[in-house]
């Protein structure tokens, strides 16, 4: 992987975000998360991401409309990865009208090249 990416992470387990911030962080990407849902799209709409990382099961709002949010706001150019553990088929119909991909959570060191490969194949995806 050649390119490093700006991310922007939704998700309302701080511990995650923070493993991912540090994971990725630690491989030269540009990352900011989130476990509010305002403070993710103040920060989208100061400096929108290459990628946005949400989870779909958050108490605040669900992922999906999260994402539906993203879209309906013009970030068209912003690449939504939805992640889960947990999706009921409704979820799963509903994230895959405005996510660009989906990755099963949990994402441990172990599954971070496959992440971002992914990265990479959503940035260069036109």
């Amino acid at each position: 992987m050649d390119r490093k990416y700006s991310i922007l992470i939704m998700d309302d387990d701080e511990d995650f975000v923070k493993f991912l911030e540090t994971v990725l962080g630690l491989r030269g990407h540009n990352v900011h998360g989130y476990t509010s849902v305002k403070e993710f799209f103040n920060a989208l709409r100061i400096e929108p991401p290459d990628v946005a990382i949400v989870d779909m099961i958050i108490h605040e709002m669900p992922g999906w409309q999260i994402c539906k949010k993203i879209r309906s706001k013009g970030f068209d150019d912003v690449k939504i990865i939805a992640i889960s553990g947990i999706l009921e088929s409704e979820d799963m119909g509903r994230m895959s009208l405005e996510a660009d991909a989906f990755f099963r959570k949990p994402i441990e060191n172990e599954k971070i090249d496959e992440f971002e490969e992914l990265l990479d194949e959503l940035i260069n995806k036109k």
